[in-house]
């Protein structure tokens, strides 16, 4: 459901693309906040036409390779739509893997543990520092009216980073006394 959403979003605001456009489109607009895999777009980008919601037309440039280019039918803005919608009604329910090596805890080396969690807060750390200076080049690509919403993503992100490395920090110092 995410892909196809992601996909049928691209397509609708920046148009028809071909393949490799939309995973240029999903590096440098969305990555930072959705984990898509980009060499499964050609397969979603299948489906979605085999179902009637991309139409799916050959374009040949020169001696270049054929390529197909995905306009969103529709049938397509229906679907994202739909998909919008099912969105929304999702509850909220985060899974966080380093809950379980706490709860296992004891049965982990405690030297191992505290270095496992040091190396999560400097990931972490790094992860922050990127998404604030990636931040500012993010916005200045986008259309007016979709950097208020743009900025609010990326807040959103930092805010549970800023979470999580604090959350860290207690839980390496709490390691530490031990």
């Amino acid at each position: 459901m995410k892909v196809p959403f992601y996909l049928l979003g691209l397509l609708i605001r920046f148009g028809p693309q071909h393949g490799y456009s939309l995973k240029q489109s999903i590096s440098l607009e969305i990555a930072d906040f959705a984990k898509i895999k980009l060499p499964t777009i050609y397969y979603h980008l299948e489906r979605l036409a085999g179902a009637g919601y991309l139409s799916a037309t050959t374009d040949r440039e020169g001696n270049r390779p054929e390529k197909t280019v995905y306009a969103v039918t529709d049938q397509g803005r229906e679907y994202f739509a739909m998909l919008a919608q099912k969105i929304l009604l999702e509850s909220y329910q985060p899974e966080f893997n380093l809950d379980g090596i706490l709860y296992f805890s004891d049965l982990v080396e405690p030297e191992k543990l505290l270095a496992g969690m040091l190396r999560r807060r400097d990931q972490l750390n790094r992860q922050h520092h990127y998404i604030k200076q990636h931040h500012e080049a993010t916005l200045n690509r986008l259309p007016p009216d979709s950097i208020k919403w743009a900025a609010f993503i990326f807040q959103h992100h930092l805010s549970h980073f800023e979470a999580e490395i604090e959350w860290l920090d207690e839980v390496i110092s709490e390691l530490s006394d031990r």
